[in-house]
């Protein structure tokens, strides 16, 4: 990805498909996007990343990465604590857990490709 997208400009957001279009979701640390990128999992769609997308000429680019869990998200999305409980964990600085969940689902795989937002 770095060579890919050497030169463009990085935000901190999520890409999300629907309905054939991509959306970018564009906020600040801690600000509720990766919740919000679980409710779209939830709901079937397409999340590609949650952290950095990467703006190009052509296209957009998500970067490629699980989406980390905190522990205070599952209360946003019961119907996938199971499943996000299973998923590989570590702990931060202050004993909390968090998981990282690969965003696909029952009807989609998890994938990241170039496209239009």
């Amino acid at each position: 990805m770095i060579e890919e997208t050497q030169g463009c400009p990085m935000l901190h957001g999520a890409s999300i498909v629907c309905n054939n279009r991509r959306i970018l979701v564009v906020a600040s640390k801690g600000s509720g996007k990766t919740t919000l990128s679980l409710k779209c999992v939830a709901e079937g769609l397409n999340v590609e990343g949650d952290e950095h997308v990467a703006i190009r000429q052509e296209d957009v680019l998500a970067r490629p990465r699980t989406l980390r869990i905190k522990k205070g998200s599952l209360k946003h999305v019961p119907e996938l604590a199971e499943r996000i409980g299973s998923c590989p964990s570590i702990a931060d600085w202050e004993g909390t857990l968090i998981y990282s969940m690969a965003p696909e689902t029952d009807r989609q795989g998890w994938s990241i490709r170039a496209g239009s937002a």
